[in-house]
């Protein structure tokens, strides 16, 4: 059996996290992004991805597209062939696309996408 690091999140961390995310959006609106909606939580992968930029000196995303949706590929974002209605209700996956953009442009994250 192979022993594996677990990590826990604790509910002040995940503030610091949404604090982040609201920094990030507030950034992107000051660069003239548009498309945010309501948001009650931050995706899993926002929480992982925020998580690692805290963990690592540098983190390399995969398949997990910042670029318009009018770019039809299959990503995180939009591979579903259709999203679940709660998950439009809870999360606001353009907000995140934009907080990676800023991330990336900033030199913390690498996107590789198509």
């Amino acid at each position: 059996m192979y022993k594996r690091p677990v990590h826990a999140l604790t509910r002040n961390f995940i503030m610091s996290e949404v604090a982040v995310m609201q920094a990030l959006r507030r950034d992107a609106r000051r660069f003239g992004m548009e498309g945010f909606k309501e948001w009650r939580q931050l995706t899993s992968g926002g929480h992982a991805v925020l998580l690692m930029t805290r963990m690592c000196k540098h983190v390399s995303l995969y398949g997990v597209s910042t670029w318009p949706a009018r770019v039809k590929v299959p990503d995180q974002y939009g591979g579903r062939s259709k999203r679940t209605t709660s998950g439009k209700l809870w999360h606001d996956w353009v907000g995140e696309s934009f907080a990676w953009r800023l991330l990336h442009a900033a030199g913390k994250i690498t996107v590789c996408s198509n």
